[in-house]
């Protein structure tokens, strides 16, 4: 064979061998008969991300599909939090049939019990901690002499089932020397999942607000949390509970009573990976008292500089419907922060 044709002939096998190689074996079956074939990247939140080549990433809904084949293992996640990984090999309409690599089977699970698969979320045994700490300051000197300071940060570990959370904030303002705002709070939070969207949460916080009258409100509390949605594009929670609320006024007669709570946590990537919106929105109705009820909201945006560095814009909402005697319902700021985060 001369060099040239030897040089064609394998060219010509290296092309037919990447064409194998890249071939998109992973299939689809949809409800309504439609197969679409790819690449399975992962499904989280009731979305399959498949990967093809006549169309980029295609995100199609879970209960749209009737079965699922794949030529490489995958990890499903089920509902009760069990987990299973291999091949996914043909079925009966709504069920998956999982194989090993050695070609064992593993079982046969109904579509609608897979809460996952490939999910970013799965870690490896250890901790998984992230958190931030974002401080904004304003100072004016001149003919008016005034200074505004936030300090705020949040911590969240998780290890297997737990979960454990601390946020803190602080505030301080002054006019002309005068002090006009000083108050800070501390929420501990721990959540013991049950499955892979049901919690049940423990919560404690301690409020301070000199211009409140108060010098210690606490709040102890328990109940149940659903999480909605949990990855790096989207977070919803949901929680309700019970508590007990205790209240130290300076001038003010002490109060404590029982209460309900209720509790919404929410965010979404707005733009790409750069900008987020959050909502975290907090209500506390008492039970012997309707008047006894508090509000609490934080909203914003993120913005994402780099990998570490955010600047974060945010409202702070409180309502109290039984304020000390001459204090206000509401108080209300807009801050804004330069934050590190990990």
């Amino acid at each position: 064979m001369k060099v040239r044709d030897w040089v064609c002939a394998s060219i010509f096998v290296i092309i037919q061998l990447a064409g194998v190689g890249g071939a998109e074996a992973d299939s689809v079956r949809l409800n309504n008969g439609d197969m679409i074939s790819g690449h399975v990247v992962r499904m989280e939140d009731g979305r399959l991300l498949l990967a093809t080549s006549y169309a980029g990433e295609v995100t199609i809904a879970w209960e749209a599909i009737a079965a699922l084949e794949t030529d490489a293992p995958v990890l499903l996640v089920l509902e009760d939090g069990e987990s299973a990984r291999g091949l996914l090999i043909p079925a009966d309409q709504g069920w998956l049939r999982v194989k090993s690599e050695d070609g064992e089977e593993q079982g046969e699970y109904a579509l609608l019990r897979v809460a996952a698969v490939n999910p970013k979320e799965v870690q490896p045994p250890g901790w998984d901690l992230k958190g931030a700490v974002n401080a904004g300051v304003n100072v004016r000197r001149g003919n008016t002499e005034t200074g505004d300071f936030h300090l705020d940060g949040n911590v969240v570990a998780g290890k297997e089932k737990n979960r454990y959370g601390a946020r803190a904030e602080y505030n301080r303002s002054e006019d002309d020397g005068k002090k006009t705002v000083d108050n800070m709070l501390l929420a501990l939070k721990y959540d013991r999942f049950v499955s892979p969207k049901w919690y049940i949460s423990g919560y404690s916080s301690f409020e301070r607000d000199e211009f409140k009258d108060l010098n210690l409100r606490t709040l102890i509390g328990v109940g149940p949390g659903y999480q909605v949605w949990n990855s790096e594009e989207r977070n919803l929670s949901l929680e309700v509970g019970l508590n007990y609320v205790m209240e130290d006024y300076e001038e003010t007669a002490d109060e404590d009573y029982a209460s309900g709570r209720w509790a919404i946590n929410f965010d979404r990537m707005v733009y790409r990976d750069t900008i987020q919106f959050f909502h975290n929105h907090e209500g506390i109705p008492g039970f012997e008292a309707i008047e006894d009820f508090l509000l609490k909201t934080r909203t914003g945006l993120r913005f994402f500089l780099t990998e570490k560095f955010q600047s974060t814009f945010l409202v702070k909402f409180d309502w109290e419907n039984n304020p000390a005697p001459d204090r206000k319902n509401e108080d209300i700021e807009y801050i804004f922060t330069l934050g590190y985060r990990w």
